[in-house]
């Protein structure tokens, strides 16, 4: 069945068992269904981490940091997968700070940032070794606010190989890695960083970065490929 919305331009979201959703095609509704858990070693350490987020946002936080938190995230508005502005909690601007600094094994970042927006990230270029081999060398531009801030990091995620005839992965990305800021010795580029999947000839990788000031800022992703 097709149709051409007539009160709004883009659907997205399940509503009684219906999902709308869209592709090159246009859009579509199609049955809901519900995503088996297989709760795998990657997936329990993601969730290790947004629960440990938790617990240090309701335990470790002053009600002021908290107040922090959440006029950060009222004055800084993020994306959502069709384009629009959408406003989160202060938790959920906390756990997308400091995830990834769980999962990379840095501090937490108790104050909210005191500037808002999001730091912008330049484009980054990436070679995969190849060979069976599970690394990946990340160029990145070191003059960005993140490479020249003590708490700054840049935080690359890879997808598995995929066929070359891939153009586009939404995803699952595994965490692979993370390059650290320094304010007096920013880290040089390009770097190597080791993925958790192995790549061979005639094969692609997706890569997607997420940088992070010094404030906790956190960027918006970019997303990369490249041909073994």
């Amino acid at each position: 069945m097709k149709f051409r919305p007539l009160m709004a331009t883009d659907l997205s979201g399940s509503v009684a068992g219906i999902t709308a959703s869209r592709n090159r095609g246009g859009a579509y509704f199609r049955n809901r269904s519900i995503p088996v858990n297989p709760s795998t070693p990657a997936q329990q350490l993601v969730r290790g981490a947004f629960s440990a987020a938790n617990a240090l946002f309701l335990n470790a936080l002053s009600e002021p940091q908290k107040g922090e938190w959440d006029d950060y995230a009222k004055n800084t508005p993020l994306v959502d997968s069709i384009g629009q502005d959408i406003e989160v909690t202060g938790r959920a601007m906390f756990n997308r700070t400091n995830v990834p600094r769980i999962q990379a094994g840095l501090n937490f970042i108790a104050d909210g940032p005191s500037v808002f927006g999001v730091p912008a990230l330049s484009p980054i270029t990436i070679v995969p070794a190849g060979g069976g081999a599970a690394t990946i060398q990340v160029a990145f531009d070191d003059a960005d606010s993140w490479a020249n801030a003590d708490d700054g990091a840049l935080f690359i995620y890879c997808s598995r190989p995929v066929s070359i005839n891939r153009l586009s992965w939404k995803g699952p990305f595994r965490f692979a890695g993370t390059v650290l800021g320094n304010s007096t010795t920013p880290p040089s580029s390009p770097t190597v960083i080791t993925s958790p999947f192995t790549y061979d000839s005639g094969q692609k990788v997706f890569v997607r970065a997420r940088a992070m000031d010094g404030l906790g800022r956190l960027s918006s992703d970019f997303i990369t490929s490249a041909t073994v």
